[in-house]
C-alpha cells in the first residue's frame, strides 16, 4: 500500500489511562488467571476505542452478571466457575475495558479462537505506538483470549448473528458439507481484513459525520454486519450481487456499505471522507475459513436440517431414521474396561465393510444409556409428548432396515430418495450451480453424511446428564463434525457398534465442542475448553449407578483451584489400595435367606488435590469405620464400575434387581463389610465361593465394597 493511501485517523484518539488501576492485588489475580497486565492494557487500548450501542452494551453486561456463578466440588477446593473471574473483572472496571471485553466476546462466539487471536494480534500491532507503546507478545495475547473465552461463554450472541444473517440474505450454517463445494457466503472474510475493517469502524464511531467504510467480498457478511449495525449502531447498506437487500445506497444514508460480489476470491476494505474519495485500505487475495459461529445444542437437529432450508416433512423422516439407528446402536453397544484411542479423527470413510474394533473383546458389558424422550426434545427443540412420538416412530423405522447395513447401504425415506435421484439426473454444470446456491444435502453421499451427523448428535446428547446449566447453555461450533467423534465413529449404520471405552464420552464431547481431539487422554476427570466444562458425572454423583458411570455433564465455565485457573482435572494414579480388615464378617450356609442391609455405616470421603503444569491431580480416600482405608480415584471407580453388569442380581447393592436372595442347601457365602481380608475357604466342588458386602443403599459404602472385592 503506497504512502499516499489514506490511513485510519488514529492520531485523533486518546490514550486510555489504565496503569494506575492495576494494584498489586490485581497483578496477582491476573497472574493466577494466567494473564498479564501488558496484554490487557494493549487489548483495551486497541478494542476499547469503538463507541458501541448503549443497548447492546447493557445487554452484554446484564447477561454476564446474571450468568456468573460459582460452586465447589465438595471437599476438594476445586471450584467450577461460570462467568466473570479475575481477568474479566479487571477489564470491566473501566467503560473502555468493558467495550473491549464485549467485542472479544462477540468475536469468540462468531469465529474460532485461533482466528480471534490472529485478529487481536494484527489489530494491536497496527495500533499506533503512541497509543500502545508496549506491544504484547503472541503468548500474552493468546492467554488473554483464552481467559476471555472461558469467562464469557455464559453470554450468547445467537440472536445477533441470526438477525445479521437475515439482513444480509444468508442461511445459518449448522453443518457444512465436507466433500462437496459450498456457497461463497459459507466462508468468513480473512482475519486481516476483519482487523482493518474494525479499525475503520472505530474511526466512524469517533467521527460519524466525516468517514465512510466499504467492504467488498464474495464471503459472508454476517460478522461485518453485526459489528457495524448491532454492536456499533451505525447505518449500514448491504448490496448482494448488485441488489440492495438492507438499508439505502443513497448518498448520506449509510456510513458502512457491505457488498457481496459473486465469483470473487478477494476481499477489499475501502475507507475515506466522501464516496468519491474512498480508497483501498487493504486488499487480500483470499477468502477466510468456513463460518464457525457457535450454535446451541438445543434444537441442533432442526438447525442441521430445517435450518439449512430442508422442508419439514423430509427433515422429520430423516430425524426418525437417525433416532431409530441411535436407539439400536445403544441397545447393541457394549463398554470396554480399557480405553483404546483412535489417533485419526479427521475423516470417516463410508466405503469400508470392516466391523472390527480396536482392543480386546474381553470384559465387555452392555451399555445402559438409552435414547429417551427428553433427549429427543432437546435435540429437536420440541415438547416431550412430540418427542415421545418421534422416538416411537424412529424405533419403528429402524425395524424396516436390514441388519448389518453400513452407512453406504442404508435405506433412505422415499422423499430423500426422490431428491437424490433428481440431483443425480442433472449434468455437471447444473450440479455445481446447485452446490453454490445452497448448503442442503444434494448427492447420496451428502445425505449419508447428514444422517451419520444426526445420529451422532442423538448419541452424544444421550450420554449427557441433564441439569439447568446444560439444556439451554451448551453451544458447539457449526463446523464441528460429531460423526468424527469417538462415539460417532463407533456406529456404522445398523451394524454392531464398536465397544465404548470409559473416557470415550468425555473425549467425544471435547471434540464436538472444540473441533479437535484432546491432547491429554490418560485418567481425565474434567476438561475445560472453548468456554465450557466437560466432566464425569461421577464427580457429583459418586455411586455405582449406570448414569453416574457412563454420562458426563457439560456447562459453561472454567476450573479454579486456590484462585488459579486450570484446564484439566485428572486422577492422580491408575491403581488403588485397600488397607485394613472388615469390621463385620459372617459366613452363612443354606438353606437360608440373605436380607439386604447396610452394616458398613458412615464412610468418610477425603480429597487431595495437587497442581502440576496447569492440571489438577485428584486423589480420593475412603475411611470406613476405624480400621479400613481405601486410597482410590475417580478413574479407578469408573474403571471398576465399568465392569458391572447391572442386569445381573448383585447381592445387597442398590442397583441389584432383587432386595433379598435365598441360599439353597449346601451353598455357602460370606457376608462382610468393605476391607481387605483373606479369601473364603474353598467349598464343595459344585459350588462357587461368594462374598456379599453389606452396604445396601449406602452409595459410598458400595463404592468401598466394589474396591474391596478386587482390592490390592
Amino acid at each position: 500500500m503506497s504512502a499516499s493511501i489514506l490511513q485510519v485517523p488514529f492520531e485523533g484518539f486518546q490514550i486510555i489511562k489504565l496503569a494506575q488501576s492495576f494494584s498489586l492485588r490485581a497483578y496477582q489475580a491476573l497472574y493466577d488467571d494466567r494473564t498479564e497486565p501488558v496484554g490487557i492494557v494493549a487489548v483495551i487500548q486497541a478494542f476499547g476505542l469503538v463507541n458501541p450501542s448503549a443497548q447492546t452494551l447493557d445487554r452484554f453486561a446484564r447477561e454476564l452478571k446474571n450468568g456468573t456463578s460459582q460452586r465447589k466440588l465438595q471437599g476438594t477446593g476445586i471450584e467450577l466457575v461460570t462467568g466473570q473471574s479475575s481477568t474479566t473483572k479487571e477489564m470491566t472496571k473501566t467503560q473502555e475495558g468493558e467495550v473491549a471485553l464485549m467485542i472479544l466476546s462477540f468475536l469468540l462466539h462468531s469465529l474460532r479462537i485461533d482466528t480471534v487471536t490472529e485478529i487481536v494480534k494484527v489489530t494491536v500491532n497496527k495500533t499506533p505506538e503512541h497509543l500502545v507503546p508496549i506491544k504484547p507478545r503472541r503468548s500474552q495475547i493468546d492467554s488473554l483470549v483464552k481467559a476471555v473465552d472461558s469467562q464469557t461463554s455464559c453470554v450468547t450472541w445467537q440472536e445477533t448473528i441470526r438477525e445479521a444473517e437475515v439482513s444480509v440474505g444468508e442461511m445459518p450454517l449448522a453443518s457444512a458439507r465436507s466433500n462437496s463445494p459450498l456457497p461463497s457466503w459459507a466462508f468468513d472474510v480473512p482475519a486481516e481484513s476483519l482487523s482493518e475493517y474494525f479499525r475503520g469502524l472505530c474511526s466512524i464511531c469517533r467521527f460519524p459525520d466525516e468517514y465512510l467504510c466499504v467492504l467488498e467480498t464474495s464471503g459472508s457478511l454476517s460478522v461485518p454486519f453485526a459489528l457495524a449495525s448491532s454492536i456499533c449502531g451505525l447505518r449500514v447498506c448491504v448490496i448482494v450481487d448488485g441488489e440492495v437487500v438492507h438499508g439505502s445506497s443513497s448518498a448520506g444514508q449509510w456510513q458502512v456499505r457491505l457488498e457481496r460480489i459473486k465469483d470473487r476470491t478477494w476481499t477489499a476494505i475501502k475507507f475515506g471522507r466522501k464516496m468519491e474519495n474512498i480508497q483501498d485500505l487493504l486488499v487480500v487475495d483470499e477468502v477466510g475459513p468456513v463460518r464457525a459461529n457457535k450454535i446451541p445444542v438445543k434444537g441442533i437437529g432442526r438447525s442441521t436440517t430445517v435450518g439449512q432450508g430442508m422442508k419439514e416433512p423430509e427433515a422429520d423422516d430423516l430425524a426418525q431414521c437417525a433416532i431409530g439407528i441411535a436407539s439400536k446402536a445403544l441397545n447393541d453397544m457394549q463398554r470396554e474396561v480399557l480405553d483404546y484411542s483412535e489417533e485419526d479423527l479427521d475423516s470417516v470413510s463410508y466405503q469400508s465393510n470392516s466391523t472390527s474394533s480396536k482392543g480386546s473383546r474381553t470384559a465387555l458389558t452392555p451399555v445402559k444409556t438409552r435414547v429417551c424422550a427428553r433427549v429427543v426434545a432437546l435435540w429437536w427443540d420440541c415438547s416431550i409428548s412430540h418427542a415421545a412420538e418421534m422416538l416411537a416412530e424412529g424405533r419403528g423405522s429402524v425395524a424396516l432396515q436390514d441388519d448389518n447395513l453400513g452407512w453406504d447401504h442404508i435405506k433412505f425415506p422415499k422423499r430423500t430418495l426422490g431428491n437424490i435421484t433428481s440431483f443425480e439426473s442433472l449434468d455437471g454444470t447444473k450440479k455445481m450451480q446447485r452446490y453454490r446456491q445452497t448448503c442442503e444435502p444434494c448427492s447420496r453421499d451428502d445425505y449419508v453424511r447428514l444422517l451419520h451427523t444426526l445420529t451422532s448428535q442423538v448419541l452424544l446428547l444421550s450420554f449427557l446428564e441433564f441439569n439447568d446449566r446444560s439444556e439451554n447453555s451448551i453451544r458447539v461450533r457449526n463446523g464441528s463434525r460429531p460423526h468424527n467423534t469417538v462415539l460417532g465413529r463407533a456406529i456404522n449404520g445398523t451394524r454392531k457398534p464398536s465397544s465404548l471405552g470409559q473416557t470415550d464420552v468425555l473425549r467425544s464431547w471435547y471434540y464436538w465442542i472444540a473441533g479437535i481431539s484432546p491432547k491429554e487422554l490418560d485418567r481425565v476427570d474434567a476438561y475445560s475448553m472453548e468456554g465450557f466444562l466437560v466432566y464425569r458425572n461421577l464427580l457429583f454423583d459418586l455411586s455405582l449407578a449406570p448414569c453416574a458411570s457412563e454420562t458426563v455433564i457439560v456447562e459453561p465455565g472454567h476450573i479454579l483451584f486456590e484462585h488459579r485457573r486450570s484446564d484439566l482435572v485428572v486422577s492422580a494414579d491408575h491403581g488403588y489400595a485397600v488397607i485394613g480388615h472388615p469390621q463385620y464378617r459372617e459366613r452363612k450356609t443354606g438353606p437360608c435367606r440373605i436380607k439386604s442391609a447396610d452394616k458398613t455405616g458412615p464412610v468418610n470421603l477425603i480429597y487431595t488435590v495437587e497442581e502440576q503444569e496447569n492440571k489438577l491431580e485428584l486423589t480420593l480416600q475412603l475411611k470406613v469405620g476405624d480400621s479400613v482405608t481405601i486410597d482410590t480415584s475417580f478413574h479407578a471407580v469408573a474403571m471398576e464400575s465399568w465392569k458391572l453388569e447391572y442386569d445381573d442380581t448383585i447381592l445387597d447393592c442398590s442397583h441389584g434387581s432383587a432386595p433379598r436372595t435365598e441360599l439353597i442347601s449346601g451353598e455357602t457365602i460370606e457376608e462382610l463389610t468393605p476391607g481387605f481380608g483373606p479369601e473364603l475357604e474353598t467349598g464343595p466342588p459344585a459350588w462357587r465361593s461368594l462374598k456379599v458386602f453389606k452396604s445396601y443403599n449406602n452409595s459410598l459404602g458400595e463404592v468401598a465394597a466394589l474396591m474391596s472385592a478386587n482390592g490390592r
